[in-house]
C-alpha cells in the first residue's frame, strides 16, 4: 500500500489534480478578484473595441495594438512598437459584451479562469510525460501557484501569455494524446495570440522522432507550415506592411553592444523569481536588478539545473523539457524584463523538478516530496501575497478617474483637453487618450498632455531642498488667442520656484528640459522658459486650436502634509477644469 501511495495515484489522479489546482488558484488569485484593477495599456484593446463600434476604424485595424511617443513633446522617441494581437482583442470584447459596466472584475476573473484552464492542461501534459504519480501532481501544483505568474492575473494585458499557453498547451495536450490533427485549431488560436507558440511543431517533432522514435507524418507538418505563413500573411495586411522598431529598452536588438548584458539581467532576475519569488520589475535596469536579487539565489539556480541535467542526463523526456523551455523563452531574451515570459517556460521547469523526483528510488521520494509540497506552499503564499500587494497600491487607472468624477459634467463633448500636472507614471501619458476616450464614452475626444506630476517618481532631493509640491504650485496664464503659460512658483519666501515637469525613468529617451528648448508633436508645441538641473520650471505651450475650445484639467496633490508618501499625496489629489478664452 505504501508503494503504490508513493508510486502512483490510480485512475481519478488527474482530476485529483485538477481539484487542487483550482483551489490553488481561487485562494491565490481572491485578492486581484476583490480589487480588480486595470491598467493604463488595457486601454489599449478598450479604446479599439470603442474605435469598431464607433465606425472610426475597421476590424482588421482594431487587431493591432501599438506603443508610439510622438505625440507626447516630452519623450525624444519617433519610432513605435506594434503587436498583432486579434485573439486578445475578441477576449477584451467578450468580457466587456457579458459584464457591461463591471468588466475590470470580468477581466479580472477571465485572468484566472484562463490560468486554471493552463493549470489543468500542465497537469494533463506531465501525467502522460512522467505517469499518473504524485510528482505530476506536485509539478502541476507548482505550475499553479508559482509567484512567477502573478503578471498573469493581476494585470489583464497580462493574458497576452496565458491566453498563447493555452493554445500551445492544448495543442500540445491533443498531440501528446494521439489526436495530432486536432491540435490544428489549437495552434491557430495560440499564434494568433503572440507569435512565440510558432515553436510548438519543433517541439511536437521532437518528441514524436526522438522521445516516441514514431515515424513523423509530414503532412501534419505542411499544415502546421501553411498556417505560419497564412498567420504571417494576415499579420502583414493587419500591420499595413509596417514592423515594430527596435526601441530600447523595449526591445534590446541581439546586435547590440548591450544584449549580452540584457541576458546576464534576465538570467539573474528570473531565477530569484522563480526560485525565491523575488520580483522581477518590468524595464529593470541593472542597478534595479543588483537592488532586488541576491546573487546566492542565481548561484543556487544555476547548480541545481547542473545538477538536474546530470541525473536526467539520460531520461529524453529531460530533453525534450529542455527543449520546450527554450524555445518559448528565446522569443522573449530580447524583450525588456518581465515575469509573465516565464509563463511558457515554467512549464519546462516544472515538469523537469517533476521527473527528478518520478525518477528517485522509493526510500527518497517521500522525503523530496515534501520539500517539493514546501516549495509550492511557499510559491502560493507568495503568488497570493503579491498579488494583494500589487491590486492595492495606489496610482491605478481607476484612481484617476474617480478624482475626474466632480469635473466630469464640466467637460464639453466638443472639448479638445489639455492635462496639466497628470499623475501617474509616463506609460499614463502614453496611454491618456484611449483612457479618456473610454471612461468619458467619447470616441472622438482630442487629447494632449503638457505637464506630468512632478515628485511621484522618486525625483532626486537633497537635504535642504524644498519638499515636493508635486506641480501644486503650478499657474496657468493664457498668452493670446493660442498661447498658454505654465509656471512654477515659490510656495515660501526665499524658495526657488517649484518644479512643473521633469525627467522621467533613465531608461527611456527623454526631451531636453533645458531653458529656450524647444518641442513639437502634430498638435503642439513647447519652448522651456526656465528651468533647474532635474527639469522645467516654466514652459509655453502653443496650441492650433483658440484656447476658447479647450478643456484644461489640472490635478493638485494633497499638500496638507508635505513629508506624507507622494504616492499617498497623488492618491488625494483633486482637479478642476479651467476654461481660457485667450
Amino acid at each position: 500500500m505504501g508503494r503504490r501511495v508513493l508510486s502512483g495515484l490510480g485512475r481519478h489522479g488527474l482530476w485529483l489534480s485538477h481539484l487542487l489546482c483550482a483551489v490553488v488558484v481561487l485562494a491565490t488569485s481572491w485578492p486581484a478578484l476583490e480589487n480588480p484593477r486595470l491598467e493604463a495599456d488595457d486601454y489599449r484593446y478598450l479604446h479599439n473595441i470603442q474605435q469598431v463600434k464607433a465606425g472610426n476604424m475597421a476590424v482588421i485595424e482594431a487587431m493591432t495594438v501599438e506603443n508610439r511617443w510622438d505625440h507626447l513633446w516630452f519623450m525624444e522617441e519617433e519610432g513605435r512598437i506594434r503587436f498583432f494581437r486579434p485573439t486578445v482583442l475578441v477576449s477584451y470584447a467578450i468580457d466587456q459584451a457579458v459584464w457591461g459596466t463591471a468588466y475590470p472584475l470580468g477581466l479580472t476573473l477571465t485572468n484566472v479562469m484562463i490560468h486554471l484552464a493552463c493549470c489543468m492542461l500542465v497537469g494533463f501534459v506531465l501525467f502522460r510525460l512522467l505517469g499518473a504519480g504524485w510528482p505530476a501532481l506536485w509539478s502541476a501544483l507548482l505550475f499553479a501557484g508559482w509567484a512567477a505568474h502573478a503578471e498573469c492575473i493581476w494585470y489583464i494585458a497580462g493574458r497576452t501569455d496565458s491566453l498563447a499557453a493555452l493554445g500551445f498547451l492544448a495543442a500540445l495536450a491533443l498531440h501528446l494524446a494521439g489526436k495530432p490533427w486536432w491540435a490544428l485549431p489549437c495552434f491557430i488560436f495560440g499564434l494568433t495570440t503572440k507569435e512565440l507558440v510558432v515553436v510548438a511543431p519543433v517541439v511536437f517533432i521532437v518528441h514524436d522522432a526522438w522521445v516516441e522514435k514514431r515515424r513523423i507524418d509530414w503532412l501534419l507538418y505542411i499544415a502546421y507550415g501553411a498556417i505560419a505563413m497564412a498567420v504571417l500573411i494576415l499579420k502583414n495586411l493587419a500591420l499595413g506592411g509596417e514592423g515594430s522598431d527596435f526601441l530600447p529598452p523595449y526591445l534590446v536588438s541581439p546586435l547590440s553592444p548591450g544584449f549580452p548584458q540584457h541576458l546576464w539581467l534576465q538570467l539573474r532576475s528570473y531565477t530569484g523569481n522563480l526560485l525565491a519569488a523575488e520580483v522581477t520589475v518590468p524595464f529593470a535596469d541593472a542597478e534595479t536588478v543588483a537592488l532586488l536579487h541576491r546573487p546566492l539565489f542565481l548561484a543556487v539556480g544555476l547548480s541545481l539545473l547542473a545538477a538536474m541535467g546530470w541525473l536526467l542526463r539520460r531520461d529524453r523526456r529531460f530533453g525534450l523539457l529542455v527543449l520546450l523551455g527554450v524555445l518559448t523563452w528565446l522569443p522573449t531574451s530580447f524583450v525588456y524584463l518581465s515575469e509573465r515570459y516565464l509563463y511558457l517556460p515554467s512549464v519546462a521547469l516544472a515538469g523537469s523538478i517533476g521527473l527528478v523526483l518520478a525518477n528517485q528510488p522509493l526510500k527518497r521520494r517521500l522525503p523530496l516530496g515534501v520539500a517539493m509540497a514546501a516549495f509550492v506552499a511557499f510559491q502560493a503564499w507568495a503568488l497570493r501575497a503579491r498579488q494583494a500587494e500589487i491590486v492595492n497600491q495606489p496610482g491605478s487607472v481607476q484612481e484617476m478617474v474617480r478624482q475626474l468624477e466632480p469635473v466630469r459634467d464640466a467637460i464639453r463633448t466638443s472639448d479638445h483637453l489639455l492635462l496639466v500636472n497628470l499623475p501617474g507614471l509616463f506609460v499614463r501619458a502614453q496611454f491618456v487618450l484611449d483612457i479618456l476616450r473610454v471612461e468619458l464614452d467619447n470616441p472622438d475626444l482630442a487629447v494632449d498632455v503638457l505637464t506630468m506630476m512632478p515628485g511621484q517618481n522618486g525625483t532626486e532631493w537633497h537635504p535642504g531642498d524644498p519638499l515636493p509640491v508635486m506641480g501644486a504650485a503650478v499657474q496657468v496664464l493664457p498668452k493670446g488667442q493660442h498661447g498658454l503659460l505654465l509656471q512654477g512658483r515659490a510656495l515660501a519666501p526665499g524658495q526657488p520656484p517649484h518644479r512643473i515637469q521633469e525627467y522621467g525613468l533613465k531608461q527611456f529617451n527623454w526631451s531636453a528640459l533645458d531653458e529656450n528648448e524647444i518641442h513639437s508633436t502634430p498638435s503642439l508645441q513647447a519652448r522651456i522658459v526656465s528651468a533647474d538641473p532635474i527639469g522645467a520650471t516654466g514652459i509655453e505651450f502653443e496650441v492650433p486650436k483658440p484656447l476658447g475650445r479647450h478643456g484644461i484639467l489640472v490635478w493638485q496633490a494633497d499638500c496638507s502634509d508635505l513629508n506624507a508618501h507622494p504616492w499617498a499625496r497623488r492618491k488625494n489629489a483633486t482637479v478642476r477644469c479651467m476654461r481660457l478664452d485667450g
